[in-house]
């Protein structure tokens, strides 16, 4: 689980032949699987899910390709919306979790990075905010501040998120019975997995989630 440094291998995910597992033979230091907003709207997770499962074929690849996962979502820049209060990605990421359920291995914290590499990304870009984003999908909303009589509040005027513990609670279950299965499936070591799970645990509370 050493830091690595901050080499970026772009896994478009609309295109299939760029390899997600790998570069030319080789696992890259940090894999960006990039989700756009079509996919998330045409709620078809299986192009995604192809390319996650390289990620569990095998042994090798696993006990590599922990903390190396970059979750992106793009064709959002324009929406003031947070992630997770947006309904195609709680219902697109939610069925990810369902079916992948091993993101907490693979998705790279802030602890899997050296300093000087997390100080040079904006705190939306950090793979320990990507990834409890990731975890909050479904998992909250938001309210307006004031009545509206049924009409679309502009966007200043919403709230911040308010989050659904049970959903949220039930997200870090499925990600913790991940981790389980990743040692049962490919024999990880289990002081790899606790340690993973420590560190999961750690990220959540840095953010104000435990």
């Amino acid at each position: 689980m050493s830091k690595r440094g901050p080499h970026i291998a772009v896994a478009q995910v609309d295109d299939a032949s760029t390899p997600t597992a790998a570069l030319d033979g080789e696992m890259p230091e940090l894999i960006a699987l990039e989700i756009s907003r079509e996919t998330l709207l045409s709620g078809d997770t299986r192009a995604v899910l192809a390319r996650l499962r390289q990620l569990t074929s095998d042994r090798s690849t696993v006990m590599t390709g922990c903390g190396r996962l970059f979750v992106m979502v793009s064709g959002y820049d324009d929406d003031e919306r947070p992630l997770p209060a947006v309904a195609e990605y709680g219902t697109f990421m939610q069925s990810l979790m369902r079916d992948w359920p091993f993101f907490g291995w693979f998705c790279a914290l802030d602890s899997d990075l050296p300093h000087e590499a997390l100080m040079s990304l904006p705190p939306s870009m950090l793979p320990g905010s990507t990834f409890t984003t990731l975890l909050l999908a479904g998992a909250c909303d938001t309210r307006p501040a004031c009545p509206t009589d049924g009409l679309k509040p502009p966007q200043d005027s919403m709230e911040p998120l308010v989050i659904k513990p049970r959903v949220l609670e039930s997200h870090i279950s499925a990600m913790a019975d991940g981790l389980v299965a990743l040692c049962e499936l490919h024999n990880v070591p289990v002081h790899l997995i606790e340690a993973r799970a420590s560190a999961v645990m750690q990220t959540l509370e840095d953010r104000g989630l435990r």
